[in-house]
């Protein structure tokens, strides 16, 4: 099967072996075996008879989309997916209709859409009457080539935007004032107690880091993909957040609650520091799950080229 991925990274053809670069679409490219072109360059495509294509990293960049770039890949493949990679009320903020619009016009002229969770599905085939399917997250196992902790401590916050929900877990933690709360993120925030942690986001320095930490938080309001969850179950850093994301619910089952419920997110915040059994099973757990469910190659692409033959 004949494979193309579009996307806004800036490389074009097939790439040799799998790679998890910064950004998860790196590693379902590769994954695939499927050649890469980005949005920008596709007049330079050399092929016109792909079987299938792929409209990625739409979320961030809708605005580059026009009508006659998806002309253009309808006529160079026989098929066409819309790749969600966020929740979907992302679309709709600041009332930006136009965006809006662009979006829905994609979905209405694809054949199938790839969706990361339940709530996305649910949206996605109800409101467009369109085949939709769970995208498997797939990410590099790296554990053995990390140098482990002797002892974890510290809390990390998933993202510090509000996208993230990062001001909500900081004020959970002002419960712990013994304890250090550090964001992955290149700026100072301002924030009293708020440590900034410089990362280049290479994947390899990015989960050495988070080895370190004790507990990690993933609040984010929004339904999106879950890469930083299950790069914790990996490394067997416990992450805390709500059940709305379906990579985060799976790996923890123990560690989620339903959006909004803090006193549920609390008791389990005791729980894992208190319990030690309690948390090196639910970190064992996570663990074992990232390995059957989100790390090998074979099994992703064999479940991707099973959602293409239904469309």
């Amino acid at each position: 099967m004949k494979i193309l991925y579009l996307t806004d990274i800036n490389y074009t053809g097939i790439t040799a072996g799998f790679q998890m670069g910064p950004r998860p679409p790196m590693s379902w490219i590769s994954g695939l075996g499927s050649y890469h072109c980005s949005y920008s360059n596709i007049d330079n495509i050399p092929y016109n008879d792909f079987d299938i294509a792929i409209l990625g990293c739409i979320h961030e960049n809708v605005d580059i989309l026009n009508i006659d770039i998806i002309n253009k890949v309808k006529r160079i493949s026989k098929k066409l997916l819309f790749q969600h990679d966020s929740d979907h009320r992302y679309f709709y903020r600041n009332n930006n209709i136009p965006r809006s619009y662009m979006l829905n016009f994609i979905i209405v002229n694809v054949d199938g859409i790839l969706t990361h969770n339940d709530l996305d599905k649910k949206y996605y085939e109800n409101l467009y009457r369109k085949p939709c399917f769970h995208h498997k997250q797939l990410l590099l196992d790296i554990y053995d080539q990390l140098n482990l902790p002797e002892i974890k401590k510290d809390f990390v916050l998933g993202g510090i935007g509000d996208r993230y929900g990062a001001l909500d877990g900081y004020m959970l933690l002002q419960d712990y004032p013994s304890e250090s709360i550090y964001h992955f993120g290149n700026d100072d925030t301002g924030v009293p107690g708020l440590n900034s942690i410089h990362s280049d986001f290479d994947y390899i320095k990015f989960n050495q880091l988070l080895t370190k930490f004790k507990v990690a938080f993933n609040l984010t309001p929004l339904a999106i993909g879950g890469s930083f969850p299950l790069q914790c179950a990996m490394v067997k850093t416990p992450c805390i957040g709500w059940n709305n994301s379906n990579p985060h619910k799976e790996c923890f089952p123990d560690l989620v609650t339903d959006y909004g419920n803090f006193e549920g997110l609390r008791v389990i915040l005791d729980k894992l520091i208190n319990d030690i059994e309690f948390y090196n099973h639910v970190t064992n757990n996570a663990r074992d799950i990232f390995i059957k469910n989100f790390s090998s190659i074979t099994d992703y692409k064999e479940n991707m080229i099973k959602i293409f033959n239904q469309i």
